[in-house]
């Protein structure tokens, strides 16, 4: 019986081996931010310039930094630089800024909209290389829009016993 079993594997041709097929993929390149220039957001030349970081309160991989910016840059253009960020999702009006630290003292009110940085209380210096520059961090926090939502929008239920 074993001489049997021995004769037919040998006649039995080996099995094939099965290839895995290739998904076509479309090549994509790496996700880089780069932060609309001074001069895209529409700032007249300043004679005095800060290195600016935008924090995000929650997702702080969408955090970015202007190396060096006129301090006349107007709050409206750094929330439209945000909304950016956000890939438009979401509305500059809002977007809340915070000077330094997250406290409703340090606040950017939204009638200052118009003002600069400089007409805030920001200073800079007049010329030098960014590293030089003084830091001014401005965080911010923004409430999502989700009135077309359905599914946001539903009452939420529990789950019964089985």
């Amino acid at each position: 019986q074993q001489q049997q079993q021995q004769q037919h594997n040998h006649t039995m041709p080996p099995k094939a081996k099965r290839k895995a097929k290739k998904r076509a993929t479309v090549p994509m390149s790496a996700f880089l931010y780069e932060p609309p220039t001074v001069e895209e957001l529409g700032a007249k030349g300043s004679v005095e310039y800060v290195r600016l970081r935008v924090q995000s309160t929650s997702l702080h991989h969408l955090n970015f930094e202007w190396p060096a910016v006129p301090t006349d840059i107007s709050i409206s253009q750094i929330k439209d630089a945000i909304q950016a960020r956000h890939g438009g999702s979401i509305h500059s009006a809002a977007t809340s800024l915070y000077f330094n630290k997250v406290s409703p003292e340090t606040r950017v009110d939204t009638e200052h909209d118009g003002a600069s940085l400089r007409s805030l209380g920001a200073r800079g210096l007049v010329a030098g290389q960014p590293d030089s520059l003084p830091v001014l961090v401005l965080h911010y926090n923004y409430t999502a829009e989700l009135a077309n939502c359905h599914i946001v929008s539903c009452a939420p239920t529990t789950a019964g016993k089985k």
